[in-house]
């Protein structure tokens, strides 16, 4: 499971170093996709491959899911690991969010975002506003229960 935050840098050739604890769930290689705000999405294969069945399921006729399509599958690439525990993000994934020298991965779970540093301080901005928070989360009925 993908848990935590990390700093790390880009090389020239758009190449990151993924955490020792990432490389366990990857191996031998990822889908590295366009996220939802200016991030990108680091999947391992058989999760993305569940979430194109789940994308073919949908209605070819809605113009909602051919734009949902066309940004997770249209943008996405199949990336090997390297030995040293790099993956390489495409010249076009790397404008896209403005990779430049630092990124944060970030783990949620089954799968991990890479964001801008830049990106990020906003995005954190936006975790941390505890005022809104108190309000914002109040319908998704998130229960938590210990165990028996």
């Amino acid at each position: 499971m993908f848990l935590g935050r990390t700093g790390c840098s880009v090389d020239k050739m758009g190449c990151i170093r993924v955490p020792e604890n990432f490389l366990v769930f990857l191996q031998p290689s990822v889908v590295v996709t366009q996220g939802f705000e200016r991030n990108l999405l680091v999947l391992p294969v058989d999760l993305f491959a569940e979430m194109v069945r789940q994308i073919a399921a949908m209605s070819l006729t809605d113009p909602v899911v051919r734009l949902l399509t066309r940004l997770l599958l249209g943008n996405a690439h199949e990336v090997k690991i390297s030995a040293n525990g790099k993956i390489q993000i495409p010249e076009n994934l790397c404008a896209f969010c403005n990779l430049e020298q630092e990124v944060v991965l970030v783990g949620l779970g089954d799968y991990f975002e890479v964001w801008s540093q830049a990106g990020w301080e906003i995005q954190l901005n936006r975790v941390q506003d505890f005022d809104a928070n108190a309000n914002r989360f109040t319908g998704h009925n998130l229960v938590i229960r210990g165990v028996a």
